[in-house]
């Protein structure tokens, strides 16, 4: 690792810091302008897939979370919750129907039916034994609706109440449509108070991979990725205070063809090195990197023959996701994501002769990390230990402007 790249690039963000609030030796209190409000906004650019990443491109302004999750299974926004009067404990049915109206902000429509019989949509089933009619179109892949189901796993309802082990028999891919709550009735689901059903539809956990949760502050255009290795869709949930939604891609094709930059995340100082394989081409083959959408690089390779390689460094200045294409006449025909890290140090305050800084590495607290600093044309330099994302430095200023230079390995 370049030090030297490392000094410059965190002193430039602690110079700004300690110069305006360390004037003199002591905390001096500065205004900063108020910036003028900027209407909340989120829009999505482009959804897909590099490597083993599935990404989204957007625009946003305002202050909130997003959050990416990969799934398996395609799935509509329209819920009904089935009355059947053989399910048990049912009395308290409505008030169950209305902890879900929070979906409908995000577009589900939610309603109530005594119709023995499932479709296409969400069906929530909260009946404490399994509705043979449901199990049947289950079973028999009769429609592609999703279950949610309060109950037993080893009771059914036919008629009566019997005993069957019927969860078992499903294959994996029919256990794709089923989320289970296991309770005995509807209302001891109830009086155990454990309701999880909004999110879990919001992160479609009957088919759930995984999820990434990124914090949004400010305004701009910027790339999020979420590891995809079974799933074939991203739903994108942003919730930015006044402004909710959600966004499913389309299915996603499988990449065959990955490029594996060495290391795969960096800081902006660093560089990796991106090997990769080549049998054939159709035509002149391109390697491009993106970033935010656009082409921040582009360089044609050389002939490929069978079992060319390649070899090429990486290094590039913003932080961000930088999307990798290899690219000839057929479209893309390799890629990959190499992440450069966002390292932020951020003066707190002063409390004798301590000093306290907050370091975050991508929005996150900097945890477990060593850092050796001292003032600036001073040969004298002490090691600290970064904890949880705060750093505390002992030193005793002089009057005048005090700069520390801080290095991260």
């Amino acid at each position: 690792m370049d030090l030297k790249k490392t000094v410059l690039a965190v002193l430039l963000v602690v110079v700004l810091s300690i110069v305006a609030l360390l004037v003199s030796g002591v905390v001096v209190l500065v205004d900063e302008e108020q910036e003028a409000e900027v209407e909340t906004r989120f829009s999505i650019t482009e959804m897909g897939r590099a490597g083993q990443y599935g990404y989204v491109i957007y625009d946003f302004a305002g202050e909130g979370n997003l959050t990416l999750i990969s799934y398996r299974k395609e799935t509509s926004r329209e819920i009904t919750i089935i009355d059947d009067d053989e399910g048990m404990e049912m009395d308290r049915l409505e008030e169950f129907a209305e902890m879900f109206k929070p979906l409908e902000k995000y577009g589900y429509t939610i309603k109530i039916s005594d119709r023995r019989k499932i479709g296409d949509g969400i069906y929530v089933v909260p009946t404490g034994a399994m509705p043979t009619y449901v199990l049947d179109d289950i079973i028999s892949n009769a429609t592609d609706g999703v279950v949610i189901y309060i109950g037993s796993k080893n009771f059914v309802l036919r008629g009566g109440l019997s005993e069957r082990n019927w969860y078992d028999e499903l294959t994996p891919w029919q256990k794709d449509r089923i989320l289970v709550y296991e309770s005995t009735s509807l209302g001891k689901y109830l009086e155990d108070g454990d309701f999880t059903g909004v999110d879990d539809i919001l992160e479609n956990k009957w088919s759930f991979e995984r999820k990434a949760v990124y914090p949004l502050s400010g305004q701009g255009r910027k790339t999020s990725k979420i590891e995809m290795t079974e799933g074939d869709y991203i739903r994108v949930l942003y919730d930015l205070k006044d402004r909710k939604g959600i966004t499913d891609s389309v299915k996603l094709k499988e990449e065959t063809n990955i490029l594996n930059p060495n290391p795969e995340s960096i800081y902006p100082w660093g560089d990796s090195t991106l090997t990769f394989y080549l049998n054939k081409s159709n035509g002149t083959a391109f390697l491009s990197v993106f970033k935010d959408g656009n082409e921040v690089k582009s360089e044609m390779l050389k002939r490929v023959t069978n079992g060319s390689v390649f070899v090429k460094r990486l290094q590039f200045k913003e932080p961000g996701e930088y999307i990798l294409h290899v690219r000839d006449n057929s479209g893309v025909i390799a890629s990959g994501i190499l992440h450069l890290k966002d390292l932020g140090i951020t003066y707190v305050g002063k409390t004798g002769f301590n000093y306290f800084f907050r370091v975050t590495v991508d929005g996150a607290p900097l945890d477990d990390a060593e850092v050796t600093a001292g003032l600036k044309d001073s040969e004298m330099r002490k090691k600290f230990y970064v904890d949880g994302g705060d750093l505390v430095m002992g030193a005793n200023l002089q009057k005048g402007e005090n700069i520390f230079v801080i290095d991260i390995e």
